[in-house]
């Protein structure tokens, strides 16, 4: 499993990359307000399907990054690591 989600860190990270871009460069033309419109477009219907299909690949993209201790990377100082923070206030 962990082989797996190596191999998947990088073209994930694009895909996310790639689809949170197109949610934030569309999000002027979204006409939602409090729902979906009866007749939405075709940028209203490609904004609900990549937030919704970004859920789940945001998810295993987590997974990706904090399984296996790779979290202490991360936040070090939850492990207790606090010479980082002393180093970067005494800078």
């Amino acid at each position: 499993m962990r082989e797996l989600l190596d191999r998947l860190t990088n073209p994930l990270h694009l895909l996310i990359a790639l689809a949170s871009a197109w949610l934030i460069v569309s999000s002027p033309w979204i006409g939602m307000y409090q729902r979906v419109p009866v007749e939405p477009g075709a940028i209203n219907l490609s904004h609900v399907a990549l937030g919704l299909s970004l859920l789940p690949l945001g998810l295993v993209y987590l997974a990706a990054c904090t399984l296996g201790g790779r979290w202490r990377l991360y936040f070090p100082w939850m492990a207790g690591e606090l010479g980082g923070i002393g180093r970067d206030l005494a800078g």
